[in-house]
């Protein structure tokens, strides 16, 4: 089954706030509060370089971010949302997307974390 993020309003709070410490090149700190996972913070940059061609992340607007996908996990114990959201350049929109995922216990410290970069 698939949703729009605007329909999750609490995960787009989250995924917002996660996408500007992306923006801002902070993957170490993602990585350290659990905002990210399971690659490292040189893995999650160097995904984000090669997706974006060498060009800075610029921020994603409410309404790109509201249009967001977001996906049932079937049979999943740890997660159970998928989140995809593009990810934009100073030039626009690029073809990669940051994937999410909400955590199946949401009273968890950090229910939402960056889970991939999917670059095409």
């Amino acid at each position: 089954m698939q949703s729009k993020l605007i329909d999750h309003p609490a995960c787009m709070t989250q995924v917002r706030h996660i996408y500007e410490e992306m923006v801002q090149d902070r993957f170490e700190s993602l990585v350290a509060q659990g905002l990210a996972g399971p690659s490292s913070a040189s893995e999650y940059r160097a995904a984000l370089a090669e997706c974006l061609a060498g060009q800075k992340m610029a921020t994603i607007s409410d309404a790109d971010l509201a249009e967001g996908f977001v996906f049932v996990i079937p049979g999943n114990s740890q997660d159970k949302l998928s989140i995809e959201v593009p990810i934009f350049s100073h030039h626009g929109c690029s073809d990669a997307f940051a994937v999410f995922r909400l955590r199946s216990d949401e009273s968890a410290r950090v229910p939402v974390y960056l889970y991939d970069i999917l670059v095409p």
